[in-house]
This record gives structure tokens, sequence and C-alpha cells, in this order.
């Protein structure tokens, strides 16, 4: 059965170290922007922790099941290869959260 409740997208991590802040930002940018056109989206803030040179996504997205589709379809989306090969996957961490209250 499919979940009714909306779903938070969560995704830590970091860029390569030689990726500049000024690129960082256009590639989180370029990520809103594909985000933004897919089935079931709601919101998007990103967060930037200058000192650790780490940042926050968070995505609401209409349902568990689109969350986890447009996650899916991140990774083979050909508009998307430039960016995804800019962060540092050993400290990717994400996870889908339901909002229950």
């Amino acid at each position: 059965m499919a979940s009714t409740h909306t779903c938070f997208e969560i995704v830590h991590f970091a860029f390569l170290p030689d990726v500049t802040l000024e690129r960082q930002t256009e590639a989180m940018n370029a990520l809103g922007v594909w985000a933004a056109t897919q089935p079931g989206f709601l919101s998007r803030q990103s967060f930037h922790d200058p000192q650790q040179s780490r940042w926050t996504d968070v995505v609401e997205w209409n349902s568990l099941d689109q969350a986890t589709a447009a996650m899916e379809r991140s990774q083979r989306e050909p508009a998307l290869a430039s960016v995804m090969v800019l962060i540092d996957p050993a400290t990717l961490h994400a996870g889908h959260f339901e909002k229950r209250i």
C-alpha cells in the first residue's frame, strides 16, 4: 500500500576537496532545478556548513514512493552526471523520513 504521508529526504555530504564554493553552489542550484521537475516534489532547502565544508539538503516530497523514485532517477540522469562526480561519495549519507506528527 502506498504511503499517504509527505516525506522528507535529508542528504548530508561534502564535495571533493578541489571543488570551489562557487562551483558547489552552482551544482546545488542544478540539483534543485532538476528536483523541482520531478513528480511529487514539494519544496527544497539547502544548507552549507562553512566550517566543515559540508552540505545538508532537505527535500519535501508528496510521498515516500515519489522520493525514492526521484533519488533512483537522479543516479541515472545524464544532466546530473557532471554534478554527481563532484560529490565525495565517502561523505554521502541520505535518508527518507515520513511526516507523522
